[in-house]
């Protein structure tokens, strides 16, 4: 006697499919929050180092106007940064802007301040120079 195979059916294989795209699609909307957050995380670390670099460069030469200037060039002097270029963006590739005021360096990024308001989080928390009374 022969045995029979038993195929699967087209109905079994499409709801195999359905479960399986549901499955990708939940994981793929939480993955969405996980990048944003790596994108922030990044941010953050990227400014405190740069605000760092650039005190120490001021305790070196004592010329804010000049730093602020020609950042890029600064912080290749110090010779604590191998790309330059990378550490001045963000987590999301856009650059920073880094002013003077008054005799304080601010480092801010646009992505970031969406992704503060969208969550929000405390400013103190990802710039350096504020304190937590400071937060808006």
């Amino acid at each position: 006697m022969k045995k029979r195979r038993h195929a699967f059916t087209l109905m079994e294989i499409m709801l195999v499919i359905l479960i399986i795209s549901l499955i990708g699609g939940v994981i793929g909307y939480s993955m969405k929050g996980s990048l944003e957050e790596g994108k922030a995380f990044k941010t953050q670390q990227a400014i405190s180092k740069v605000y760092e670099l650039i005190q120490l460069r001021i305790a070196e030469t004592g010329d804010i106007e000049e730093i602020c200037n020609n950042i890029e060039k600064e912080l290749e002097k110090t010779g604590l940064v191998k790309r330059v270029k990378e550490l001045l963006k963000d987590g999301w590739g856009s650059k920073f802007e880094i002013k003077k005021i008054k005799d304080e360096i601010t480092i801010k990024s646009k992505n970031l301040e969406k992704y503060i308001d969208k969550k929000g989080k405390k400013k103190s928390d990802y710039y350096p120079w504020l304190s937590d009374s400071d937060d808006e």
